[in-house]
């Protein structure tokens, strides 16, 4: 179905079950999509049945790729593919860091590279919001919006909200943002960046 005439016509992700296998997808942290998951969430977006609700769009990997529009700090191997688990935490980051018209986004990103890269930080930062880690919460990434100033407390309860588990944040996530803070070390200086609480 996915790979038929019918699937390059927008209006075949609005309903039924394309929708519905692109819905699903959609829920599946990017590390964990299969090609054809990964292809129904794509397409879907071009037809603009995606983002749902608050939902934030999913970055075109595959265009910005082609264009060499990714960060350079996202490795790639011997043969120049590039990292999953990298695009992943990029991926998520992306796409619940505040709207850039907020000025923010230096601020969250220094914020939440710190508490990433501090093993066990963001489990004890989520405890009273999560309740138990068992709780079936949707991957659903979503625009950060904190009125003044916000903590990596904040933005931790943010990421729970969206989905990330701590097997999430203790693997992908800190791997990649230890990578971020060698390259950008000033980014974890940037105001509120060590701050906790």
């Amino acid at each position: 179905m996915l790979w038929s005439a019918a699937a390059s016509h927008p209006c075949f992700w609005s309903n039924g079950k394309p929708f519905q296998m692109a819905k699903e997808a959609a829920m599946i942290p990017f590390d964990q999509r299969s090609l054809a998951q990964h292809l129904a969430v794509r397409e879907a977006t071009r037809a603009e049945t995606f983002p749902l609700s608050d939902a934030s769009a999913e970055p075109d990997i595959v265009q910005l790729a082609s264009s060499g529009e990714l960060p350079a700090y996202i490795r790639r191997d011997k043969d120049g593919q590039l990292n999953i688990s990298d695009i992943t935490a990029w991926l998520f980051l992306t796409m619940i860091q505040p709207d850039p018209r907020e000025g923010t986004v230096a601020w969250f990103w220094g914020t939440a590279c710190h508490m990433f890269a501090t093993l066990g930080l963001f489990e004890k930062l989520t405890k009273e919001c999560s309740g138990s880690w068992s709780a079936h919460i949707d991957y659903i990434p979503r625009c950060f919006v904190h009125e003044g100033e916000f903590t990596a407390k904040d933005i931790a309860a943010h990421c729970f909200s969206c989905g990330l588990m701590k097997r999430m944040a203790s693997t992908f996530l800190w791997d990649f943002t230890r990578i971020y803070i060698k390259i950008y070390p000033d980014a974890c200086s940037a105001k509120g960046a060590q701050r906790s609480d």
